[in-house]
């Protein structure tokens, strides 16, 4: 069955892709260090926000989804760990086989389980039964109070999930509103106020407040 693409959706990925790109460029040296802590600000986020978008809210059997997901985005991940090892190690950099148990730390392939794990949460918060939305939601508070409080980091990334499920969960919240506004006469416009407002958020809220951009002597 062909599927239409969305361009909006296409544009924002390639514009977030970039980004990445252009913030492990190292430019961010000097005049130009806010412009890599600008970038860090949101690239990420943007792609679990834009993941959330896409989550399809239709209800199917745990065993379907598992199934989705595992090939999708745990298959993938498997198969590049596998050549990315064998790529560092034919190249002589330092790498050993930790991955299998801690992940890949800040390697860019550090962003595929924790996809799979918000993913498969938010499933369960939205059609679990309740005794498991409790436990997923109790579990996600646990360690959002301890991230805060020690700003701690656990194999593959886990330590990570409640903050990037905030924004897994805009996304998904936000679907039905995007959905409007795209049929919108001035959509266009909305979507310029939107990112307005973004950026206003960005520097005025989120940037005081984050320690990469508080000036040290």
């Amino acid at each position: 069955m062909n599927q239409q693409r969305i361009e909006y959706i296409d544009i924002a990925k390639g514009i977030g892709i970039l980004l990445v790109y252009i913030g492990h460029c190292e430019i961010g040296e000097g005049d130009f260090s806010h412009i890599t802590h600008w970038i860090y600000s949101f690239h990420v986020p943007l792609f679990f926000f834009i993941s959330g978008l896409l989550f399809s809210n239709k209800h199917v059997s745990a065993a379907t989804f598992y199934r989705n997901k595992f090939a999708s985005l745990i298959v993938p991940y498997i198969i590049f760990s596998i050549v990315n090892y064998v790529l560092l190690k034919l190249c002589h950099f330092d790498a050993t086989l930790s991955f299998i148990t801690n992940g890949w730390g800040t390697n860019p392939l550090w962003f595929i389980p924790i996809l799979f794990l918000i993913n498969a949460a938010h499933f369960h918060i939205i059609w679990g039964e309740w005794w498991l939305k409790l436990l997923v939601i109790f579990s996600m508070m646990l360690l959002m109070i301890w991230k805060a409080n020690t700003n701690g980091w656990l194999p593959y990334s886990v330590s990570e999930i409640p903050w990037f499920y905030m924004c897994f969960l805009s996304g998904n919240m936000m679907k039905e509103i995007i959905k409007k506004v795209e049929a919108c006469r001035y959509a266009w416009t909305w979507g310029t106020i939107g990112l307005i407002m973004l950026t206003i958020l960005l520097f005025i809220v989120v940037v005081p407040y984050n320690a990469n951009y508080l000036h040290t002597d």
